[in-house]
């Protein structure tokens, strides 16, 4: 698919002052300013994220209320019940709640839905549970914010309800005890951007003592975790949580991290937010995909060792497992796209089968986006009730679209690029029509084009070992510090291109005045030679083999010039 170069705009006498005055390259203070950091200050905070930066946590609307509730319940032993959500952020979220609340001395019990039987939130089953267990208060983490009825519902028998989330309301706000949530009218904290365990981090935060985050620093790991996996943006309090986060993966005394990273062939390695992304994150998603979310709770606040690794292993197999579906699912969902969409007059793919899997529904909408740059959504029908889940390009806003169309789902909830809702199967074909006549107002032609955004052309000359290290002060990369692109032109192929398996290749290129440099992809798409003269656009890597550190390219696209 053609793809469009677009070189982001840089302040050039902003860049003049960031070198004088923070002492960077002439190179890292172009990267600082195509992210919007142009003030010495904000770049000195920015290049040295710290604890000390964390916003007070009684910003957040109803904060003194929730620590007050839950102060009364840990003094008076009053059982506490805390429910999650089965993603990785509310399962992450379930843990460290756990965790701190036993420390404190809190009598505790804990509830994740099962995906398949209940599916999201605080739902009919759920409340029939949470009443079977009778706790005195209810403390939602990663969700509870849609939850008006269920809320008052457990009120009407006496249970309190704290509600902890980052969603934003599609509704009206629960008449809870308190409610936590950046995104609530009124809430007039700084970072809207936490994900479910950023939030509840600040309650702990505020339940502690903000200043006491020397109690807190060891479960940094896992708010790290259930961050970069529900791929919220790394900016200001995100960042700090997610670079002291990955120094404490590095060190992790949580002893089923330890063996899922050593199972998952991470023992050793530097971990970064790709390692979180791509090979911790689905091997926790995995049992919450597939079913039950227990294995991978537990598997969190265990402290045995054989324990840990017993999971841990039962998690890479479900991994395996899920990705054998999940591969079904894109094959069957491919040949609907190919056989029925109507590229030219609809911008939303829609898509709805009998027998998908909804645990992989989400991935397979993601998958699709890739491979056609539109946004899609996925329904499986079970028992005349659809679920679905949906994902979105940039200029797209899913949620909003997916509001619009509120009077034909059941339920649904979500953000700008990805969304989950429950519909009625005679109701798919009118909610196909309506959501892309939303799009046809919003979406321009040029916006079903992706674009890459290329911080800057960077002579090939310019690339030598201090350039790559300097650019990882600028991580951890992730939403909102994408890894920097570079452009360079006018490249010869130096020898023959070796194919690798998988879709990829790698090659080397020189230019005039530079030595070769090693180019490689794991998805060469459709150049299937590589042209004798072009231009690149690539990240700029390490890759280390058999103890030897080498510069990579790594291709994002390729021009023939």
């Amino acid at each position: 698919m053609l793809k469009t170069w677009r070189y982001k705009e840089a302040d050039v006498q902003a860049q003049k002052v960031l070198k004088e005055r923070t002492g960077v390259s002439d190179i890292i203070a172009h990267l600082l300013t195509t992210r919007g950091i142009t003030e010495p200050d904000t770049a000195a905070s920015f290049l040295n994220p710290d604890l000390s930066g964390l916003h007070d946590p009684y910003l957040l609307k109803d904060m003194a209320g929730a620590v007050q509730r839950l102060k009364k319940a840990v003094k008076n032993k009053e059982k506490i019940l805390i429910f999650g959500d089965y993603d990785v952020d509310g399962i992450t979220a379930t843990a460290l709640s756990v965790s701190v609340l036993q420390k404190v001395g809190a009598d505790i019990i804990w509830y994740i839905p099962n995906r398949l039987e209940e599916g999201y939130g605080l739902n009919r089953e759920a409340l029939d549970k949470i009443k079977q267990r009778q706790p005195a208060l209810v403390l939602t983490v990663d969700c509870g914010i849609s939850s008006p009825q269920e809320v008052e519902e457990l009120k009407s028998v006496g249970i309190d309800t704290i509600i902890t989330d980052h969603h934003r309301p599609a509704g009206p706000i629960p008449v809870a005890s308190a409610v936590i949530n950046p995104l609530q009218p009124d809430c007039s904290y700084p970072n809207k951007d936490l994900a479910g365990v950023g939030v509840v981090f600040k309650l702990w935060q505020a339940l502690l003592g903000q200043t006491v985050l020397k109690g807190l620093k060891p479960y940094l790991d896992l708010v790290c975790l259930g961050t970069i996996a529900d791929v919220v943006t790394l900016k200001g309090e995100n960042r700090i949580l997610v670079k002291e986060g990955l120094n404490q993966l590095q060190q992790t005394s949580n002893k089923g991290l330890q063996a899922l990273i050593n199972t998952a062939g991470l023992k050793n390695k530097q971990i970064d937010t790709y390692h979180i992304g791509y090979i911790i994150a689905p091997r926790i998603n995995a049992s919450g995909r597939l079913g039950s979310p227990e294995k991978s709770l537990r598997l969190l606040l265990t402290d045995s060792g054989p324990e840990a690794y017993e999971l841990a292993a039962d998690l890479e197999k479900g991994n395996r497992d899920r990705q054998k579906i999940e591969a079904q699912t894109l094959e069957e969902a491919l040949n609907q796209v190919e056989g029925t969409f109507d590229f030219k007059n609809k911008q939303v793919i829609v898509l709805a089968q009998s027998g998908w899997h909804p645990g992989v529904i989400g991935i397979v909408a993601s998958r699709i986006v890739e491979k056609y740059y539109r946004p899609a959504i996925l329904i499986t029908i079970e028992k005349n009730k659809g679920r679905g889940s949906g994902r979105s390009i940039p200029g797209f806003h899913l949620f909003d679209a997916v509001s619009v169309c509120a009077d034909l789902l059941e339920t649904f909830g979500g953000h700008e690029y990805a969304v989950g809702l429950s519909i009625k199967p005679e109701a798919i074909d009118a909610f196909t029509e309506k959501i892309n006549q939303t799009a046809a107002r919003v979406i321009k032609p040029e916006d079903l084009l992706p674009c890459l955004n290329i911080d800057m052309e960077l002579p090939l000359a310019r690339v030598d070992d201090k350039l790559v290290e300097d650019i990882e002060i600028l991580a951890p990369f992730g939403l909102g510090n994408p890894r920097p692109v570079f452009s360079t032109g006018n490249l010869s192929l130096k020898g023959r291109p070796v194919f690798l398996k998988k879709n990829g290749v790698k090659f080397f290129v020189s230019s005039a005045d530079s030595s070769a440099r090693q180019a490689i992809t794991f998805d060469i798409g459709e150049h299937h030679s590589i042209p004798p003269r072009m231009s690149l656009v690539y990240n700029l890597v390490f890759n280390t083999f058999k103890g030897k550190k080498n510069i990579q390219l790594r291709l994002k696209d390729i021009k023939s010039s």
